[in-house]
């Protein structure tokens, strides 16, 4: 197993032609999405891409009356909506959540999405073209919900490369010099003043105990079919082994099974029941502030993972919407049989 990997980011160096492009778009291929979305030059086949889709759909609606006027119409409309969509997923999922990306890259990874629209030129066909138009639309929001996913939360990386690359999204920290608050009453929904205590800063950097979790065959083969990946280094030990694993790798984000032990572990989780000390900050709303997971080397079947978990970090955040926040970062670590650690994991939960 290699040791601290030159994990690359962004999308694999052989990049497809515009017509592979359009067809691996038109059959739901994450990975197109993916190459356009780093890809900068990619804007006007982007654009392209709604033109087309938009003049089929003109030509299918031919057969039910209409004419070159609606057929212009609805190329003007469809680039109208491109934009204006892209700029309400960019404001939504990254300026309101958080997510890490910009309006370039969406405008890319959604002009691809409108692929599926170029079967609605079938629907000049009579009786049978409602069929066509009726495919088109599923697979356009299909190809919407992939293009959102990929682009507004940050790329996979290279199937296959080392460590399957390294997921990433923003990490929040509080303003310098924010003065610390105390909470104020349990009614509402605003947090008015929140304080960091002695008590919960001494929990910050207590490890828990060290807990079990397998990779094996199996679950990475689950993992990866139930997240839709096709590589065939997710399933074949032999494309696998031909790809330099040792055995089949984890796919991104998945990082084994913890071990169930009835009586010590958690009925929902899996994991330990005791996860070390916790914050206690008397706060009752909680949203969820993002993970992170890096890695450091390669994850396969086979391999007995040591983790162990510990509260990082405490800060407070100004939110306008729900006021004063307590940050609480997490961090994971995750160490192989050999004693090296192959990945650490960073969480935030935002309590208000």
């Amino acid at each position: 197993m290699t040791e601290n990997p030159t994990i690359p980011d962004g999308p694999p160096a052989t990049q497809r032609n515009f017509q592979d492009r359009v067809i691996g778009a038109l059959m739901l291929d994450a990975t197109v999405f993916e190459e356009v979305e780093h890809d900068e030059s990619s804007m006007g086949q982007a654009a392209a891409v709604v033109a087309i889709a938009a003049v089929a759909g003109g030509i299918g609606a031919l057969g039910a009356g209409g004419g070159l006027t609606s057929l212009i119409g609805g190329v003007l409309l469809a680039g109208l909506a491109w934009v204006i969509g892209a700029a309400i997923v960019w404001l939504v999922g990254v300026q309101m959540m958080g997510h890490s990306s910009d309006l370039p890259q969406l405008l890319r990874t959604l002009g691809f999405a409108s692929a599926p629209g170029v079967l609605r030129i079938l629907g000049i066909i009579p009786l049978l073209g409602w069929i066509a138009v009726l495919a088109a639309a599923i697979l356009s929001l299909i190809a919407w919900v992939i293009a959102v996913r990929q682009g507004a939360s940050g790329s996979l990386p290279p199937l296959g490369s080392p460590g399957c690359g390294r997921i990433r999204r923003p990490t929040r920290r509080p303003r310098e010099g924010h003065p610390p608050r105390v909470p104020e009453g349990n009614g509402g929904t605003m947090a008015e003043k929140i304080d960091i205590t002695d008590e919960m800063q001494a929990a910050v950097g207590v490890e828990s105990p060290p807990w079990t979790y397998e990779v094996t065959t199996t679950s990475v083969r689950a993992f990866a079919r139930g997240v839709g990946y096709t590589d065939r280094v997710y399933f074949d030990e032999a494309a696998a082994k031909a790809a330099g694993y040792p055995s089949l790798p984890c796919p991104p984000t998945y990082l084994g099974t913890p071990v169930f032990i009835p009586g010590e572990s958690n009925d929902t989780f899996s994991g330990p029941k005791n996860s070390g000390p916790g914050v206690k900050h008397g706060l009752k709303n909680v949203l969820d502030g993002g993970t992170e997971t890096e890695y450091f080397g390669d994850i396969c079947a086979g391999d007995t993972l040591t983790v162990s978990s510990k509260v990082s970090d405490l800060t407070i955040r100004e939110s306008k919407t729900t006021g004063q926040m307590l940050i609480v970062t997490n961090e994971t670590t995750f160490v192989n049989q050999d004693g090296t650690v192959v990945a650490k994991q960073r969480g935030q939960g935002l309590f208000y």
